[in-house]
């Protein structure tokens, strides 16, 4: 955002105007009163276009070379703070990642093998993106990255068992009858 502002607003315009078109005159529900398999397969579409553009732009490993200034180098902590935040921006993408396979899965009519079918779509998905930017001319495909984003994969995973569990917590202490 700081970097190209004009870029990242217009992206973010047009991404806005896409998905609203895309909600908008989308198929309908039908008579099926559940709503959350129609909204990932109208959002996750979006959400390849952005992890594909996202797993492009370089991420680069910062040095861990040591110096000590009187006053901070304002120019090298911007520059890690950049990093950082591209860190976070990628590997939080891979939460979003792990959440929306677990809800698509979990949600499926396949009753059998849930926790190897998300296992094997992290890893599908880490290794395809992780492929993909090898062949970027700024930056190799490293087995880190491809680790770190599985794990975030994971923690998003996680994240929605945990809710899932939560709410029907919640729904067993209303209603005794259905525990």
């Amino acid at each position: 955002l700081i970097k190209y502002p004009k870029r990242l607003v217009g992206f973010t315009a047009l991404l806005s105007t896409f998905l609203f078109i895309r909600m908008k005159f989308g198929s309908k529900f039908g008579s099926d009163k559940r709503f959350e398999l129609h909204t990932l397969n109208k959002v996750i579409p979006i959400f390849i276009i952005y992890i594909l553009i996202l797993s492009q732009w370089p991420l680069h490993l910062p040095t861990f070379n040591f110096r000590l200034f009187l006053l901070p180098d304002v120019k090298l902590e911007r520059h890690y703070f950049l990093e950082i935040y591209r860190f976070i921006e990628y590997f939080a993408a891979f939460t979003l990642i792990g959440y929306f396979i677990s809800e698509y899965v979990n949600r499926s009519d396949y009753q059998e093998k849930k926790v190897s079918r998300v296992l094997m779509w992290l890893i599908i998905i880490a290794a395809v993106l992780e492929i993909l930017r090898g062949f970027h001319p700024l930056h190799t495909a490293t087995v880190l990255h491809f680790a770190l984003a599985f794990f975030w994969g994971l923690f998003g995973s996680l994240i929605y068992i945990m809710q899932l569990y939560y709410f029907r917590m919640i729904i067993e202490n209303e209603n005794p009858e259905l525990a």
